[in-house]
Protein backbone atom coordinates (compact mmCIF):
# COMPACT_ATOMS: atom_id res chain seq x y z
CA UNK A 1 0.00 0.00 0.00
CA UNK A 2 1.59 3.55 -0.82
CA UNK A 3 1.29 6.47 1.07
CA UNK A 4 2.38 10.29 1.22
CA UNK A 5 5.84 10.76 2.45
CA UNK A 6 7.22 13.93 2.68
CA UNK A 7 10.98 13.62 4.06
CA UNK A 8 11.94 15.19 7.39
CA UNK A 9 8.20 15.78 8.17
CA UNK A 10 6.78 14.98 11.41
CA UNK A 11 2.85 14.06 11.65
CA UNK A 12 1.79 14.85 14.76
CA UNK A 13 -1.85 13.15 15.24
CA UNK A 14 -4.10 13.89 18.56
CA UNK A 15 -7.10 11.74 18.61
CA UNK A 16 -9.74 14.15 21.24
CA UNK A 17 -12.71 13.75 22.56
CA UNK A 18 -14.44 16.16 25.06
CA UNK A 19 -11.14 17.52 26.11
CA UNK A 20 -11.20 20.74 24.80
CA UNK A 21 -9.05 22.62 27.75
CA UNK A 22 -6.52 19.91 27.88
CA UNK A 23 -6.43 19.45 24.29
CA UNK A 24 -5.46 23.90 23.83
CA UNK A 25 -3.01 23.15 26.45
CA UNK A 26 -1.16 19.84 24.63
CA UNK A 27 -1.23 22.35 21.69
CA UNK A 28 -0.07 24.90 22.59
CA UNK A 29 3.19 23.26 23.81
CA UNK A 30 3.72 21.65 20.64
CA UNK A 31 3.90 24.49 18.80
CA UNK A 32 6.38 26.16 21.04
CA UNK A 33 8.78 22.93 19.75
CA UNK A 34 12.03 24.34 18.38
CA UNK A 35 11.49 21.19 15.13
CA UNK A 36 9.72 23.46 12.55
CA UNK A 37 9.15 20.91 10.13
CA UNK A 38 5.89 19.65 11.60
CA UNK A 39 1.99 19.23 10.65
CA UNK A 40 -0.70 19.12 13.24
CA UNK A 41 -3.53 16.51 12.83
CA UNK A 42 -6.37 16.43 15.24
CA UNK A 43 -9.29 13.92 14.87
CA UNK A 44 -12.44 14.52 16.76
CA UNK A 45 -14.53 11.56 17.71
CA UNK A 46 -17.73 13.05 18.05
CA UNK A 47 -16.59 15.30 20.60
CA UNK A 48 -20.30 16.80 22.37
CA UNK A 49 -18.74 19.96 23.54
CA UNK A 50 -17.25 22.64 20.80
CA UNK A 51 -14.31 21.38 20.32
CA UNK A 52 -14.44 21.48 16.84
CA UNK A 53 -15.31 24.92 16.51
CA UNK A 54 -13.19 25.77 19.31
CA UNK A 55 -9.88 24.20 17.26
CA UNK A 56 -11.04 26.01 14.46
CA UNK A 57 -10.83 29.39 14.78
CA UNK A 58 -7.86 29.29 17.70
CA UNK A 59 -5.42 27.20 15.32
CA UNK A 60 -6.07 27.73 11.71
CA UNK A 61 -2.62 25.71 11.21
CA UNK A 62 -4.34 22.60 12.58
CA UNK A 63 -6.11 20.01 10.22
CA UNK A 64 -8.91 18.81 12.10
CA UNK A 65 -11.22 16.01 11.27
CA UNK A 66 -14.47 15.04 12.75
CA UNK A 67 -16.02 11.47 13.02
CA UNK A 68 -19.70 11.24 12.40
CA UNK A 69 -19.92 8.87 15.23
CA UNK A 70 -18.02 7.84 17.59
CA UNK A 71 -15.32 5.59 16.74
CA UNK A 72 -12.63 4.33 19.28
CA UNK A 73 -9.26 5.66 19.89
CA UNK A 74 -7.64 3.50 17.46
CA UNK A 75 -9.64 4.40 14.59
CA UNK A 76 -8.56 8.20 15.02
CA UNK A 77 -4.94 7.02 14.98
CA UNK A 78 -5.16 5.28 12.08
CA UNK A 79 -7.38 7.93 9.95
CA UNK A 80 -4.85 10.76 11.24
CA UNK A 81 -2.00 8.46 9.75
CA UNK A 82 -3.74 7.95 6.07
CA UNK A 83 -4.36 11.52 6.09
CA UNK A 84 -1.04 12.66 7.18
CA UNK A 85 2.15 13.21 4.64
CA UNK A 86 4.84 13.17 7.43
CA UNK A 87 7.82 10.32 7.14
CA UNK A 88 7.26 10.14 10.81
CA UNK A 89 4.38 9.84 13.08
CA UNK A 90 4.24 11.28 16.48
CA UNK A 91 0.65 10.27 18.25
CA UNK A 92 -0.40 12.09 21.62
CA UNK A 93 -3.17 11.98 23.82
CA UNK A 94 -4.86 15.45 24.09
CA UNK A 95 -3.94 15.38 27.47
CA UNK A 96 -0.45 15.50 27.48
CA UNK A 97 2.08 18.60 27.81
CA UNK A 98 5.50 18.63 26.16
CA UNK A 99 8.41 20.35 28.40
CA UNK A 100 10.52 20.04 26.64
CA UNK A 101 10.96 22.40 23.60
CA UNK A 102 13.49 19.67 22.14
CA UNK A 103 11.30 16.74 22.39
CA UNK A 104 10.73 16.30 18.68
CA UNK A 105 14.00 17.30 17.18
CA UNK A 106 15.53 14.62 19.51
CA UNK A 107 12.94 12.08 18.36
CA UNK A 108 14.08 12.45 15.28
CA UNK A 109 17.70 12.49 15.32
CA UNK A 110 17.68 9.39 17.93
CA UNK A 111 15.45 7.23 15.67
CA UNK A 112 17.21 8.03 12.02
CA UNK A 113 20.60 6.66 14.37
CA UNK A 114 20.01 3.09 14.29
CA UNK A 115 17.40 0.97 12.21
CA UNK A 116 16.78 -1.21 14.90
CA UNK A 117 14.72 1.84 16.57
CA UNK A 118 11.18 1.01 15.87
CA UNK A 119 9.21 3.48 18.84
CA UNK A 120 10.13 6.30 21.26
CA UNK A 121 8.08 7.85 23.72
CA UNK A 122 7.58 8.19 27.66
CA UNK A 123 5.36 10.18 30.00
CA UNK A 124 5.87 11.56 33.90
CA UNK A 125 3.04 12.21 35.99
CA UNK A 126 2.89 15.91 37.88
CA UNK A 127 2.80 13.68 41.18
CA UNK A 128 5.84 11.78 40.68
CA UNK A 129 7.71 12.93 37.84
CA UNK A 130 9.39 9.71 37.29
CA UNK A 131 9.80 8.82 33.02
CA UNK A 132 8.06 5.30 32.92
CA UNK A 133 6.62 3.11 30.09
CA UNK A 134 5.77 -0.27 29.56
CA UNK A 135 6.26 -3.38 30.54
CA UNK A 136 4.35 -6.79 30.68
CA UNK A 137 4.65 -7.02 34.60
CA UNK A 138 3.84 -3.13 34.81
CA UNK A 139 5.15 0.17 34.46
CA UNK A 140 8.74 0.76 33.84
CA UNK A 141 10.78 3.48 34.92
CA UNK A 142 13.99 5.16 34.24
CA UNK A 143 16.38 4.78 36.83
CA UNK A 144 19.83 6.56 36.03
CA UNK A 145 22.02 3.97 37.99
CA UNK A 146 20.67 1.33 35.93
CA UNK A 147 23.42 -0.56 34.28
CA UNK A 148 21.55 -1.41 31.10
CA UNK A 149 20.86 2.45 30.12
CA UNK A 150 21.72 2.53 25.97
CA UNK A 151 23.17 6.09 25.18
CA UNK A 152 22.23 7.29 22.14
CA UNK A 153 23.17 10.72 20.38
CA UNK A 154 24.27 11.74 23.98
CA UNK A 155 20.73 10.96 25.38
CA UNK A 156 20.27 8.08 27.77
CA UNK A 157 17.24 5.20 26.87
CA UNK A 158 15.48 2.34 28.18
CA UNK A 159 14.56 -0.40 26.44
CA UNK A 160 10.51 -1.71 27.10
CA UNK A 161 8.35 -4.12 26.00
CA UNK A 162 5.87 -0.89 24.29
CA UNK A 163 5.55 2.47 24.31
CA UNK A 164 2.14 3.88 25.86
CA UNK A 165 0.46 5.90 23.16
CA UNK A 166 0.14 9.20 24.87
CA UNK A 167 3.20 9.15 23.23
CA UNK A 168 4.62 7.47 20.65
CA UNK A 169 6.63 8.22 17.86
CA UNK A 170 7.42 5.91 14.45
CA UNK A 171 8.24 5.89 11.18
CA UNK A 172 5.07 5.56 9.14
CA UNK A 173 6.06 3.12 6.87
CA UNK A 174 6.24 1.04 9.89
CA UNK A 175 2.81 1.77 11.19
CA UNK A 176 1.79 0.78 7.47
CA UNK A 177 4.01 -2.31 7.95
CA UNK A 178 2.17 -3.46 11.07
CA UNK A 179 -1.47 -3.09 9.27
CA UNK A 180 -2.23 0.26 11.81
CA UNK A 181 -4.31 0.00 15.09
CA UNK A 182 -6.29 -3.00 15.62
CA UNK A 183 -10.23 -1.35 15.68
CA UNK A 184 -11.59 -4.03 17.35
CA UNK A 185 -9.35 -3.63 20.78
CA UNK A 186 -10.92 -1.63 22.80
CA UNK A 187 -9.89 -0.77 26.41
CA UNK A 188 -7.23 -1.05 28.42
CA UNK A 189 -3.58 -1.00 26.11
CA UNK A 190 -4.95 -0.26 23.32
CA UNK A 191 -1.34 0.06 21.51
CA UNK A 192 -0.03 -3.23 23.19
CA UNK A 193 -0.27 -5.20 19.61
CA UNK A 194 1.97 -2.43 17.76
CA UNK A 195 4.66 -2.45 20.46
CA UNK A 196 4.49 -5.83 20.86
CA UNK A 197 4.86 -6.92 17.18
CA UNK A 198 7.65 -4.41 16.86
CA UNK A 199 9.89 -6.17 19.44
CA UNK A 200 9.14 -9.44 18.19
CA UNK A 201 10.32 -8.33 14.97
CA UNK A 202 13.81 -7.38 16.19
CA UNK A 203 12.38 -3.53 16.40
CA UNK A 204 13.84 -1.47 20.30
CA UNK A 205 10.97 0.45 21.66
CA UNK A 206 12.86 2.94 23.76
CA UNK A 207 11.93 5.96 26.26
CA UNK A 208 13.86 8.69 27.85
CA UNK A 209 13.62 11.87 29.87
CA UNK A 210 14.27 14.07 26.83
CA UNK A 211 11.32 12.82 24.93
CA UNK A 212 8.76 12.17 27.74
CA UNK A 213 5.93 13.95 28.07
CA UNK A 214 3.86 15.12 30.83
CA UNK A 215 0.50 13.27 31.27
CA UNK A 216 -2.09 15.67 33.18
CA UNK A 217 -4.42 12.81 33.44
CA UNK A 218 -3.29 9.59 34.06
CA UNK A 219 -5.72 6.55 34.15
CA UNK A 220 -4.80 6.94 38.16
CA UNK A 221 -5.35 10.32 38.39
CA UNK A 222 -8.23 11.45 36.41
CA UNK A 223 -10.92 11.22 38.27
CA UNK A 224 -11.33 12.49 42.50
CA UNK A 225 -13.12 9.12 43.79
CA UNK A 226 -13.33 7.03 46.37
CA UNK A 227 -11.45 3.81 47.56
CA UNK A 228 -14.37 1.74 46.22
CA UNK A 229 -14.91 3.55 42.90
CA UNK A 230 -10.97 3.46 42.42
CA UNK A 231 -11.03 -0.66 43.03
CA UNK A 232 -14.15 -0.26 40.19
CA UNK A 233 -12.71 1.35 37.84
CA UNK A 234 -9.52 -0.85 38.07
CA UNK A 235 -11.47 -3.61 37.69
CA UNK A 236 -12.72 -2.58 34.29
CA UNK A 237 -9.62 -1.26 32.92
CA UNK A 238 -7.92 -4.88 34.02
CA UNK A 239 -10.84 -6.34 32.28
CA UNK A 240 -10.09 -4.93 29.50
CA UNK A 241 -6.00 -5.48 29.47
CA UNK A 242 -6.40 -8.75 30.08
CA UNK A 243 -8.76 -9.88 27.65
CA UNK A 244 -6.66 -7.53 25.05
CA UNK A 245 -3.39 -9.29 26.01
CA UNK A 246 -5.28 -12.85 25.31
CA UNK A 247 -6.60 -11.83 22.09
CA UNK A 248 -2.88 -10.99 21.18
CA UNK A 249 -2.03 -14.11 22.11
CA UNK A 250 -4.42 -15.93 19.84
CA UNK A 251 -3.94 -13.21 17.00
CA UNK A 252 -0.30 -13.56 16.72
CA UNK A 253 0.00 -17.18 17.81
CA UNK A 254 2.35 -17.96 14.88
CA UNK A 255 5.03 -15.07 15.96
CA UNK A 256 5.58 -14.86 19.42
CA UNK A 257 8.04 -16.31 20.82
CA UNK A 258 7.51 -19.29 23.44
CA UNK A 259 8.69 -16.87 26.05
CA UNK A 260 7.06 -14.25 25.95
CA UNK A 261 3.68 -16.74 25.39
CA UNK A 262 4.83 -17.88 28.82
CA UNK A 263 5.14 -14.69 30.51
CA UNK A 264 1.40 -13.31 28.91
CA UNK A 265 -0.05 -16.49 30.44
CA UNK A 266 1.69 -16.61 33.37
CA UNK A 267 0.67 -13.01 34.47
CA UNK A 268 -2.78 -13.43 34.53
CA UNK A 269 -2.77 -16.22 36.99
CA UNK A 270 0.37 -14.44 38.86
CA UNK A 271 -1.90 -11.48 40.41
CA UNK A 272 -4.43 -14.45 42.23
CA UNK A 273 -1.86 -15.72 44.40
CA UNK A 274 -0.29 -12.15 45.14
CA UNK A 275 -3.32 -11.00 46.21
CA UNK A 276 -4.15 -13.32 48.44
CA UNK A 277 -0.45 -12.97 49.94
CA UNK A 278 -1.50 -9.10 50.36
CA UNK A 279 -4.42 -10.28 52.64
CA UNK A 280 -2.54 -12.48 55.03
CA UNK A 281 0.26 -9.19 55.03
CA UNK A 282 -2.30 -7.00 55.61
CA UNK A 283 -4.15 -9.35 58.38
CA UNK A 284 -0.83 -9.65 60.12
CA UNK A 285 0.15 -6.42 60.06
CA UNK A 286 -3.80 -5.06 61.48
CA UNK A 287 -5.08 -7.71 63.18
CA UNK A 288 -2.50 -9.47 64.68
CA UNK A 289 0.15 -6.80 65.89
CA UNK A 290 2.92 -7.19 63.39
CA UNK A 291 4.47 -3.53 62.25
CA UNK A 292 6.16 -2.75 59.00
CA UNK A 293 8.62 0.16 58.26
CA UNK A 294 5.55 1.99 56.50
CA UNK A 295 3.30 1.64 59.33
CA UNK A 296 1.95 4.95 60.07
CA UNK A 297 -1.23 6.14 62.09
CA UNK A 298 -3.25 2.85 63.55
CA UNK A 299 -6.50 3.04 61.75
CA UNK A 300 -9.75 1.95 63.70
CA UNK A 301 -11.09 -1.42 64.19
CA UNK A 302 -14.06 -0.27 62.21
CA UNK A 303 -11.63 0.95 59.17
CA UNK A 304 -9.77 -2.31 59.30
CA UNK A 305 -12.55 -4.26 58.85
CA UNK A 306 -13.47 -2.09 55.71
CA UNK A 307 -9.93 -2.43 54.24
CA UNK A 308 -9.85 -5.89 54.59
CA UNK A 309 -13.02 -6.36 53.00
CA UNK A 310 -11.86 -4.47 49.97
CA UNK A 311 -8.73 -7.12 49.81
CA UNK A 312 -10.78 -9.74 49.83
CA UNK A 313 -13.38 -8.58 47.21
CA UNK A 314 -9.75 -7.40 44.90
CA UNK A 315 -8.99 -10.77 45.53
CA UNK A 316 -12.64 -12.34 44.21
CA UNK A 317 -12.30 -9.71 41.08
CA UNK A 318 -9.15 -10.92 40.37
CA UNK A 319 -10.56 -14.63 40.06
CA UNK A 320 -13.51 -13.52 38.33
CA UNK A 321 -11.19 -11.30 36.02
CA UNK A 322 -9.18 -14.44 34.96
CA UNK A 323 -11.48 -17.05 33.80
CA UNK A 324 -13.57 -13.39 32.12
CA UNK A 325 -10.76 -12.70 29.48
CA UNK A 326 -10.61 -16.56 28.44
CA UNK A 327 -14.15 -16.93 28.11
CA UNK A 328 -14.48 -13.54 26.26
CA UNK A 329 -12.18 -14.50 23.73
CA UNK A 330 -13.46 -17.90 23.15
CA UNK A 331 -16.67 -16.01 22.49
CA UNK A 332 -14.71 -13.46 20.09
CA UNK A 333 -12.30 -15.97 18.44
CA UNK A 334 -13.72 -15.92 14.98
CA UNK A 335 -13.36 -12.05 15.08
CA UNK A 336 -9.72 -12.24 16.55
CA UNK A 337 -8.61 -14.48 13.85
CA UNK A 338 -10.49 -12.38 10.89
CA UNK A 339 -8.86 -9.38 12.40
CA UNK A 340 -5.49 -11.16 11.38
CA UNK A 341 -6.29 -10.62 8.07
CA UNK A 342 -7.53 -6.86 7.91
CA UNK A 343 -5.39 -3.97 6.71
CA UNK A 344 -6.82 -1.15 9.32
CA UNK A 345 -5.38 1.34 7.12
CA UNK A 346 -7.47 0.65 3.90
CA UNK A 347 -10.28 2.58 3.33
CA UNK A 348 -9.77 5.62 4.97
CA UNK A 349 -8.85 7.85 2.51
Amino acid sequence: MTFKKEKGLVSIIIPTYNRKKDLDRCLRSVFKQSYKNKEVIVVDDCSSDDTNDYIRRRYLQVKIFVNKKNRGPNYCRNFGTVKSKGEYVLILDSDVELVNKNQIRNMVNIINSDKKIGSLGGCFLPSDKKIRACNLKGPCFIDLEDKHLLKIKGFLLKECDWIGSNNLFMKKELIYKLKGFDESTIGGETEFEVGMNLKQQGFLNLFGKEIAVKHIHSSLERDNIGIESKIAKRYVRETWTTRNRIKYLIKNASVIDKKTKKKIITLNFVRVPKQLISILAFIKQQFLGLKTKDSQTIPSLKTKWKLLFLEILQFFLYVGLMFDSYIWNLIHYKQTIKSKEINFLDKKR
